[in-house]
């Protein structure tokens, strides 16, 4: 029986797809490099489907006639930017006419998301009317790499606009009026293909009083 199904195996099995190993996760904005390599134990006139399968969604990363003689090679680099989200996987296929697959490969799951890592750190938590207010972040994407983009901060009713490359700092000088008590801090950072973060902090203005009585015996 297992030399029947040995001989099954070779008849029916003409092709051989490998595809390169991709990251385990990217950014929107980045690029994902795939290597397609097609051999075949016979001619094979038709169709090469490539499509980055996220979701149950597919996408078309290429799609061309191909025609592959008996024991010859097909190789096909492909750079495809990554514009969407979720937990995906390339799937490469062999196609005749009607869209018949006659060979299927897919690669293991990767992650394909628009997250970064945020930190963010002031120089202390409570201050006095006057002071300087210092904001140090950095941002980092998922897939390790700085985040290259913006960085907007609000307190109060202002907003300020800071570039970050990895690390960003502000500073901001608290108004000598400014009241007293609990004062919200919204930290926004984001890059040109949307990969974002958000963090908020809160700070304290201590009481200064505006005069001393002093009582004289």
């Amino acid at each position: 029986t297992s030399i029947i199904l040995v001989l099954f195996s070779i008849s029916f099995s003409q092709a051989t797809i490998l595809l390169s190993t991709p990251n385990e996760i990217y950014n929107l904005g980045d690029v994902l490099e795939q290597k397609v390599t097609v051999t075949r134990t016979q001619n094979f006139d038709g169709f090469l489907r490539v499509n980055l399968v996220c979701n149950s969604q597919e996408h078309l990363m290429y799609f061309s006639p191909v025609n592959i003689e008996k024991d010859r090679e097909k190789q096909v680099n492909i750079n495809f930017p990554v514009d969407v989200v979720g937990l995906c996987n390339v799937k490469a296929t062999l196609e005749q006419k009607q869209k018949i697959i006659t060979e299927e490969e897919g690669t293991a799951a990767f992650l394909l998301t628009d997250e970064v890592d945020l930190n963010v750190n002031l120089n202390k938590e409570k201050f006095l009317p006057g002071e300087k207010l210092v904001i140090n972040g950095r941002a980092v994407k998922a897939n390790g790499k700085n985040l290259e983009g913006f960085v907007t901060v609000k307190f109060g009713d202002k907003n300020f606009s800071v570039v970050v490359s990895g690390t960003f700092s502000h500073i901001i000088n608290l108004e000598p009026s400014i009241k007293s008590g609990e004062h919200n801090i919204k930290i926004d950072v984001s890059d040109n293909y949307n990969n974002k973060a958000s963090s908020e902090l809160n700070i304290e203005i201590e009481t200064v009083p505006s005069a001393l009585l002093l009582e004289v015996n």
